[in-house]
């Protein structure tokens, strides 16, 4: 027999209030559940090279040990992972080979890095036979999900 009457009726409207139900759950979960935002991809810095714009002791020797440096792979700490905008700290070893005093008067870095800080700031003077670690505070300003490698100058007089 044929359920054809109001007890039928009935089954189909209990299903649609059931539909209805559980599409209005699902709507309000997905409308107001909080949203997480994911963090910005982060930048890799691969290193950074440093120039010293300096000149020669009276044997030819530069006055700075060493020459200059190329603080990258995992030996120097490197790659980092860092955001863009983030500030991170590069250490440049120095070391006066000159029998006489020398200041160093200037530190510089290419696009997209930029100097926050360093210290001892310039103008220092280094001592003959002095050496010690230069401390550099580095923005990075490279997009976020990017891979760059930085180049700079450490001047000296």
């Amino acid at each position: 027999m044929k359920d054809s009457g109001p007890r039928r009726k009935m089954k189909t409207r209990t299903a649609a209030l059931v539909a209805a139900a559980i599409v209005g759950v699902v709507v309000v979960v997905v409308v107001f559940q909080p949203f997480t935002p994911r963090p910005p991809p982060q930048v890799e810095v691969m290193g950074i090279k440093w120039t010293f714009d300096q000149g020669n002791t009276s044997q030819g020797i530069p006055w700075f040990l060493p020459f200059g440096t190329n603080d990258s792979g995992g030996a120097n700490g490197f790659p980092i992972y860092v955001s863009s905008g983030a500030t991170f700290t590069v250490s440049v070893y120095l070391a006066n080979t000159d029998k006489q005093a020398h200041s160093l008067v200037l530190v510089e870095i290419k696009p997209p890095f930029r100097v926050a800080s360093a210290h001892p700031a310039p103008p220092t003077i280094i001592q003959p036979g002095q050496d010690g670690w230069l401390e550099v505070g580095v923005i990075v300003d490279a997009p976020g999900g990017s891979a760059t490698t930085g180049s700079g100058t450490l001047g000296f007089t």
